[in-house]
């Protein structure tokens, strides 16, 4: 086994590759170079240009000086690959960055023989890392400095190649001082073992295609344990059966035994993808992208003489709610400081003749205590009216007043108060715009959000800040009448027929997410959006010219019909 190869007699491969980009499949190999160590010393060298299957990007040709003349009449891939096979045949791979190096050579490997390379790959990135944790700065040339070795890198493959295998051959009388002896054992000491048990399953990803979209990871048991979007589905994938050196979380690509993949057409497309699988699934590994899913609001019984101000689970009967919130720490901590700031009452206990008769921890302390005549009714409903006033529309009343607490407490020394008042303008801010962004959604009938990308068009449907649908369509779909007859029945049914919930106190976890990631994705990337109105055929109208111009198909007199 390659594990056991001895580090002082063993043979290794040093290798390193020029591309034309960063994409395994998709861009080319235009030089591969290695140098081969045997007994402790470089014994050959190989180096060869490959002919590639796409021009050489000018900056590509900046950095290495491979121009389209050096390569026009090398020899394809195939042919070079199966020369370096050859030639590094029965040794240890051994690469500076090893990711990218064997993720262009597993790929032409699979495709060859459908396995990947050999393991253990050793990496002198990660090693420098482990040896030198206090260098700062790890790459090839400052390495090559570093342990003073005569060949210095110059971003060809032969070059790099060489400077590898001496830095590699410079650091052995370091590893025999930490007892480290053999291939396997120096993986390990990098923390890159387990590289075999990943390398397997890379055949799972081979024939996965160049596009973005979601994909599912699923464990032994067939459970799905993590879901996640990617712009390059094959890229992202293989990912995980790479070994991180520096990864601090648990490898997914040792739970996971399968994969599923969903093209999608557009990036809102994965994004509202993803959350409804999450939703359904619930991944152990998606813990952060579960975080809402319960929405809180704050509530007022104002029927009540003295009414509490408390954080709610649901709506309740009478009384003012003010919300959705969909963080908990922020609305509990705006909370707090409305009791603070406007003198309300601590408990949430009903008041009665008898409450006054019993023990409160807050009672002569921060309380106004009304359960013992400590406030009057009126007095105490001007506080409440202030309260609500800064939750609906006039927050600047609470920020002043929190910002005067903070700023005293940083005189008067009192650090951890200061801590507090920091947080709860922290909180108070994201608490407020939150509502904003809700009360923004919903004051709007619908939108139809479109989205365009490489033949494919997306067209959300979104009525009152959520998705209620969404209508995936290919160019030639729009050039005919299947896109006026599915694209009339679609808005029908989203705004013209049927009631759908507009009150965001009763919007489902779903809901709320939508509103959030559909408001977040159109601030950051503006796609085109086309309010909708009661007007069926101005909507449809709408709708269908700004189909057409975003996949560049003709004009045509007719409309989407609706479908009533």
């Amino acid at each position: 086994m390659l594990s056991d190869t001895d580090l002082t007699t063993g043979a290794f491969v040093a290798v390193d590759i020029e591309t034309t980009g960063s994409l395994p499949g998709r861009n080319s190999i235009i030089e591969l170079g290695a140098a081969r160590i045997e007994d402790g010393r470089v014994v050959a060298t190989f180096s060869e240009l490959v002919r590639p299957t796409e021009p050489i990007p000018y900056s590509v040709q900046l950095l290495t000086g491979i121009n389209e003349r050096m390569v026009a009449e090398a020899p394809a891939i195939d042919e070079v690959f199966e020369r370096f096979r050859a030639f590094a045949d029965g040794a240890v791979l051994v690469a500076h960055n090893y990711r990218f190096d064997l993720g262009f050579l597993d790929f032409h490997s699979e495709t060859a023989s459908g396995l990947p390379f050999p393991r253990p790959v050793l990496d002198t990135l990660a090693l420098a890392k482990r040896l030198d944790p206090d260098l700062g700065k790890y790459n090839l040339g400052l390495l090559a400095q570093r342990y003073e070795v005569e060949t210095r890198p110059s971003h060809r493959a032969d070059a790099d190649a060489r400077a590898t295998a001496e830095v590699f051959l410079a650091m052995m009388p370091r590893l025999e001082d930490a007892g480290v002896r053999t291939a396997g054992a120096l993986a390990r000491y990098c923390r890159m073992g387990g590289q075999q048990s990943l390398a397997h399953k890379l055949v799972m990803t081979t024939g996965l295609p160049d596009e973005a979209g979601i994909y599912l990871l699923r464990d032994a048991r067939g459970r799905v344990i993590y879901v996640g979007r990617a712009k390059n589905l094959r890229v992202r994938l293989r990912s995980y059966f790479y070994v991180n050196a520096e990864a601090t979380r648990p490898r997914l690509g040792d739970e996971t035994v399968s994969v599923r993949h969903i093209a999608c057409s557009s990036p809102l497309d994965a994004i509202l993808l993803q959350s409804r699988l999450i939703d359904r699934y619930r991944p152990r590994h998606n813990v952060s992208a579960q975080r809402g899913d319960f929405a809180s609001l704050i509530h007022v019984d104002t029927s009540s003489r003295f009414p509490a101000v408390r954080v709610s689970d649901r709506p309740r009967k009478g009384g003012v709610a003010i919300g959705p919130f969909v963080n908990r720490w922020a609305v509990e901590a705006v909370v707090e400081q409305l009791r603070e700031a406007y003198g309300l009452r601590r408990c949430e206990a009903r008041i009665t003749k008898r409450t006054g008769r019993t023990e409160c921890a807050h009672r002569g302390r921060d309380c106004p205590s009304p359960c013992v005549g400590g406030v009057e009714a009126e007095d105490y409903g001007q506080r409440v009216a202030g309260a609500l006033a800064a939750l609906d529309g006039d927050p600047a009343g609470l920020r002043a007043r929190i910002a005067s607490r903070h700023e005293a407490a940083l005189r008067e020394g009192r650090h951890d108060d200061a801590v507090r008042y920091r947080e709860a303008l922290k909180a108070l801010d994201r608490g407020l715009v939150g509502l904003a962004t809700v009360r923004e959604a919903t004051g709007r009938f619908g939108s139809a959000v479109i989205e365009a990308d490489d033949g494919r068009v997306a067209l959300h449907l979104v009525r009152h800040g959520y998705l209620v649908r969404t209508l995936r369509l290919a160019k030639q779909e729009c050039e005919g009448r299947s896109c006026e007859e599915r694209g009339g029945r679609a808005l029908d049914r989203a705004y013209f027929d049927g009631t759908y919930v507009s009150d965001p106190l009763e919007f489902t976890p779903q809901q709320l997410k939508d509103v959030f990631l559909i408001a977040a994705h159109c601030q950051q990337f503006s796609p085109r959006e086309i309010e909708v109105t009661p007007d069926e055929e101005e909507t449809a109208a709408a709708v269908l010219s700004s189909l057409r111009r975003h996949m560049r198909v003709t004009r045509r007199r007719h409309v989407l019909s609706s479908a009533g």
